[in-house]
């Protein structure tokens, strides 16, 4: 990692935000040195996520989706961060199998935590918890389109998932319909005339 560290290495002071709520998700984080807080602020008060420390990734759905930051990142102690691009990172994990291998461990675990946190953070009605869901398969399931600007889920599988599987089907339609009606998601139609729930990237 002292190699890493050389090569994109960046210094956060105590107290400083490595990203806030909303933020553009270009670049990940791998901590050196130090410790950082994710917290989310829910009902006007700001509510511990966890906290992460050395050897531990911040940010890493940058890799996978560009969606906005859905939390704040902020330094505990003085910390030394590795700071890296899509690019870098994917330079990195070709070189370097045991970096693969252990960003690929990390990740298994980090993904199958998001929809509790998301989950425990949210709203409790039914609408959030159905996009929180969408977005949990996206981030397992979906690919990007064509163009890139697009996150796709095929509406079928969700349909059938076991986060949707167990509720009328038509309740699930109309929670889908108020999405799209909010501007949450859309619904998009390919040459084979399967519908596929999208999301657009960077979207704010």
């Amino acid at each position: 990692m002292s190699r890493l560290y050389r090569n994109y290495g960046i210094f956060v002071p105590q107290g400083e935000y490595v990203f806030s709520e909303g933020d553009e998700a270009d670049v990940l984080y791998l901590i050196h040195k130090g410790k950082v807080k994710i917290t989310k602020h829910s009902g006007g008060t700001e509510k511990l996520v966890q906290i992460l420390e050395e050897g531990e990734f911040v940010g890493e759905m940058a890799i996978i989706n560009s969606l906005p930051r859905s939390a704040d990142a902020v330094a505990i102690v003085d910390c030394q961060l590795i700071k890296m691009d899509r690019e870098s990172f994917y330079r990195t994990i070709e070189k370097n199998r045991q970096f693969a291998k252990s960003v690929i461990e990390f990740l298994s675990t980090r993904l199958r935590d998001t929809t509790d946190q998301l989950a425990f953070f949210s709203e409790r009605d039914e609408t959030n918890n159905l996009y929180i869901d969408i977005l949990a398969e996206m981030i397992s399931k979906g690919k990007t389109d064509g163009s890139g600007a697009w996150v796709l889920l095929k509406l079928d599988d969700f349909l059938g998932s076991g986060r949707a599987g167990g509720i009328d089907r038509s309740a699930v339609m109309t929670t889908i319909n108020s999405l799209i009606v909010n501007g949450k998601i859309k619904l998009k139609t390919d040459k084979n005339n399967r519908t596929w729930l999208a999301v657009k990237k960077n979207s704010r």
